[in-house]
């Protein structure tokens, strides 16, 4: 409930009860109902979606109840079959009528062609890359398109919604991989922060410079209608195979994305729903504000970055006792540095969950993490070492026990702080009245917690005579050989 701050006065007039003859009074009592309203409807709600089902089933819902348009950004996407299944949700999107578009990363992004083929043949459905590598511009390549996130509106609740966090879209990252997932994080947001992230955010980024259509080559629309070639001297000239073989690939995918919107419809995708009525903003929870954090999408990374702002948020706080990083991914730059040797000397009690040498899936990251291990220990910062049998992939920083959070698509490393495009989001919980945010964050916590090892300040794990137990000698030879490596100023700015 919104505090108006009404006195008692002003609630007699508001149930009638003083001067009821007087218009004058009925207006103010119908101008503060109004205003009771559009405060409670306006409030900032979010939902933690750390279980893979109910993140996949979120997005799954989100799409099928899209009233007019879909923007997504996403850094990785696969045609595995959770990506597979996407395909056929936002098609059937499109065939309602909604527009879609779609940003990918120009060299992260592996869909094969024959997909974005089907894809991009709807009217209704445009997909274009960012900085799409080239050997001309070869320094571009380390430039990329890190942020995940989906927006949309909705049939069901007015205003925009949208889901982000640390999630690429691919089986290993929703659960659905036979070998090692993914554990990750993500967050569901209805109010006014969505508005800055479509319009502020997604809008002007769609006008980058550097974001193309993307490329269909020899699938495009002319060569796919060759049926043969110009040239071609007999029926099966090799020219003329290729380009029914092509069509034969581009009649498959668009199968196989069909057939998966038929088993979903069907109920025969594990962990899909199709008859949800869920409303989201309904389970969602009241929080305070959100702020929508990004890098700014029509320009370089500046120093009025993300993450100057998460340096600017951690630093100017005076209320932080105590801070929790979970990262899988830990290469400390200057302004890493700083940031926490600034907090420590305030007392503020850290706490680091990241990745062990046997569950990181970045041995070139978790090289450099091990440089700066041994400097954060020193520093009494509680590490913790994630031992499986996943891999963490989440991304947050929870203060004061979950009085504010902060989740994205934002790594502890040198190229999100100055390559990669970045997003985010910041609340607080102290609104959050039916505790549902702050138990759900140390639901999580508690899990990584059960499943990680803390180090001693020797760089061991407490009670183990070895610094990597589990770790396979190929993966603790390849550290020792990287470390000096990644030691490099001109290597280690690009980790």
């Amino acid at each position: 409930m919104v505090n108006l701050g009404l006195t008692a006065s002003d609630s007699s007039l508001l149930f009638g009860v003083k001067s009821q003859s007087s218009s004058k009074n009925l207006s103010l009592a119908i101008g503060l109902l109004l205003a009771l309203i559009c405060s409670s409807s306006s409030a900032d709600r979010v939902k933690i979606l750390y279980e893979d089902t109910v993140a996949f089933q979120a997005r799954v819902d989100m799409i099928r109840q899209a009233k007019s348009e879909i923007l997504i950004a996403y850094f990785i996407v696969r045609d595995d079959t959770t990506s597979v299944s996407g395909f056929s949700l936002l098609l059937d999107a499109a065939d309602r009528g909604v527009k879609v578009r779609v940003m990918l990363d120009g060299l992260y992004q592996s869909i094969s062609t024959p997909y974005i083929k089907a894809m991009t043949s709807h009217p209704n459905i445009e997909i274009r890359v960012y900085n799409r590598f080239s050997i001309f511009h070869l320094l571009r390549a380390f430039k990329r398109s890190h942020e995940k996130i989906i927006i949309a509106d909705n049939t069901t609740s007015e205003g925009w919604h949208y889901i982000t966090g640390g999630r690429n879209v691919s089986d290993k990252y929703f659960g659905f991989s036979a070998k090692r997932n993914f554990n990750d994080l993500d967050v569901y947001v209805h109010g006014q922060s969505a508005e800055i992230a479509k319009s502020q955010y997604f809008d002007r980024l769609w006008k980058n410079e550097n974001l193309k259509p993307i490329a269909l080559g020899l699938y495009s629309s002319k060569n796919l209608d060759l049926q043969t070639c110009p040239r071609a001297r007999k029926e099966e000239d090799y020219c003329t195979r290729s380009a029914l073989r092509r069509m034969s690939e581009y009649a498959e995918a668009r199968n196989q994305i069909d057939q998966r919107l038929d088993m979903m419809q069907s109920g025969k995708v594990p962990g899909v729903e199709w008859e949800s009525d869920v409303i989201w903003r309904s389970l969602a929870s009241d929080v305070g504000p959100v702020t929508f954090l990004y890098d700014a999408p029509d320009r370089e990374k500046t120093g009025t970055g993300i993450a100057a702002q998460l340096y600017e948020i951690l630093v100017s706080d005076e209320s932080i006792r105590d801070l929790t990083i979970l990262s899988p991914y830990v290469i400390l730059t200057h302004r890493g540095f700083d940031l926490l040797s600034t907090l420590v000397a305030k007392g503020v009690n850290i706490t680091l969950i990241t990745n062990s040498l046997y569950s990181t899936d970045n041995l070139l990251a978790q090289a450099g993490y091990a440089n700066n291990k041994q400097w954060l220990l020193d520093q009494s910062v509680a590490v913790y070492h994630y031992v499986g049998p996943d891999t963490i992939h989440a991304k947050a920083l929870i203060l004061n026990n979950g009085e504010k959070v902060l989740i994205g698509s934002y790594n502890f490393d040198p190229r999100s702080q100055n390559l990669n495009r970045e997003v985010g989001v910041q609340f607080h919980t102290a609104e959050n009245k039916d505790g549902r945010v702050v138990a759900t964050l140390n639901k999580m916590l508690q899990y990584y917690l059960s499943r990680s090892n803390r180090v001693g300040s020797d760089g061991k794990p407490i009670g183990s005579h070895k610094e990597h137990p589990n770790a396979p000698f190929s993966k603790k030879l390849l550290l020792n050989l990287l470390q000096p490596i990644v030691a490099i100023p001109v290597i280690k700015k690009n980790l």
